[in-house]
């Protein structure tokens, strides 16, 4: 399958995946490339095995996003408001 815009982008993500199979943002980053490329159910297991490796204010609220788009709202608004929460948390021990 041939993805728009993203050249070698996917291959060097999936790399980085090899050397690092817990590297969250390699995760993200699949889950923006299947998202813009309209494959959404790959997009969320990305999503999902990012937040499941480090729940991430930022992953949920992609995943959230992902399903606005999707017109399932319940979903979205579970979604955006775990973002809320972990941003208020979440990010704060990671650092």
């Amino acid at each position: 399958m041939k993805y728009k815009n993203y050249g070698k982008s996917k291959e060097y993500i999936e790399k980085s995946l090899i050397i690092n199979q817990n590297n969250i943002r390699s995760y993200q980053l699949l889950g923006y490339i299947y998202e813009d490329n309209n494959e959404f159910q790959k997009a969320e297991q990305f999503y999902k095995k990012a937040i499941s490796i480090f729940p991430s204010a930022s992953i949920y609220n992609d995943l959230g996003n992902l399903y606005f788009k999707l017109n399932k709202n319940s979903f979205a608004k579970k979604y955006y408001l775990k973002a809320i929460h972990c941003d208020n948390y979440c990010d704060a021990n990671f650092q």
